[in-house]
């Protein structure tokens, strides 16, 4: 029986890691909120996340992600989409798992771009974040308003959670976002990784995909 077991295990390890990118794609339509925030899952490691934001201009995608080396996490949306045009104007927030504002950034560092930079050193442990991706002016809220407060910052300023709502949890957004704004985007990951799986701890220490080993019955 142990024959048995180790020789699937050995099978998954010599092709298991190559059926899983290291992309994750929104499924469907991920949530605006701390409670329907979309989990990254899988046991690739985390390199990009690929969506798309609603013609409206106010849609907001929150992913659940796992920070693993958070002195060098950063994420971006540079580059381009299908058809060669650029990503939408967007903008990037970082929260804690219970929606408390990290930080965020409306046009990267060093300008020239509408693209979004959350750049590395910011971040002050590991853990599980909510990375949330929306449209220009279309700015996160709690219960005592506006989280961060951009206001005479730069656009390309990274921004921390100062603003009057800036001590609580994200409640929602204020929807002044630019209607103009909106398509498929991607974001690049650097120190992240995904949400583990349910059962998944166990394989997951061997570098293993989750995938269903049928039990060997007895003759």
């Amino acid at each position: 029986m142990k024959r048995h077991f180790t020789a699937a295990v050995t099978a998954l390890c010599v092709c298991g890691t190559a059926a899983f990118a290291d992309i994750y794609t929104e499924s469907g339509d991920a949530g605006q909120t701390v409670g329907t925030a979309q989990n990254v899952t899988g046991v690739a490691n985390l390199t990009r996340i690929e969506g798309s934001l609603m013609p409206d201009g106010n849609d907001v995608d929150i992913f659940r992600i796992v920070i693993n080396d958070f002195a060098n996490f950063r994420a971006d949306t540079f580059g381009t989409r299908a058809g060669g045009f650029p990503n939408p104007d967007t903008q990037l927030f970082l929260f804690d798992e219970n929606g408390f504002g990290v930080y965020g950034n409306d046009d990267a560092p060093g300008g020239g771009t509408v693209d979004s930079e959350l750049i590395s050193g910011v971040v002050s442990s590991n853990g599980t974040y909510l990375l949330a991706i929306t449209t220009f002016n279309n700015e996160p809220i709690s219960a005592g308003g506006a989280i961060f407060d951009p206001t005479g910052a730069p656009f390309t300023a990274t921004v921390t959670p100062t603003g009057p709502g800036g001590g609580s949890a994200l409640t929602g957004w204020d929807s002044n976002g630019d209607s103009g704004e909106h398509g498929a985007y991607g974001i690049n990951l650097e120190g992240a990784t995904v949400i583990p799986a349910p059962g998944a701890v166990l394989l997951a220490a061997f570098g293993l995909p989750i995938v269903g080993i049928a039990k060997r019955r007895r003759s």
